[in-house]
């Protein structure tokens, strides 16, 4: 789980920010992304996946020899998250009227091609 969204809940203001934690932390478990047709990909995408979830699960491949490039990233809408993060950092600090919003992931999906609007609907 991406815990660093309970101790830096402006990533919730900022998915750019939360998307660089995130990667740091994935880089520092010796994650890369090793795409050379498409280096920025996820640097492009990432930021605007983020949006309207409460919380994400990385998913990356450990073998024998070391993390490999593959990853996946699995995304939750839980209110309780965010009430948590209510609770422990205040109103300041949680963006709690743009999460959870499924529709705005989803949204985002099919403006990126990764979803037909039909499919979203």
């Amino acid at each position: 789980e991406d815990e660093g969204i309970y101790n830096t809940p402006e990533w919730w203001r900022n998915t750019t920010a939360w998307w660089v934690g995130l990667k740091v932390a994935l880089e520092d478990m010796g994650w890369r992304w090793t795409d050379s047709d498409r280096p920025t990909l996820l640097d492009k995408y990432m930021p605007r996946l983020l949006v309207g979830i409460s919380h994400t699960y990385p998913a990356i491949n450990v073998m024998a020899g070391g993390v490999i490039g593959k990853i996946g990233f699995e995304m939750y809408f839980d209110k309780d998250v965010i009430q948590e993060g209510l609770q422990e950092h205040g109103a300041g600090k949680v963006d709690i009227e743009s999460r959870p919003r499924p529709k705005t992931f989803l949204d985002a999906l099919v403006d990126m091609g990764l979803c037909t609007p039909e499919k979203r609907d």
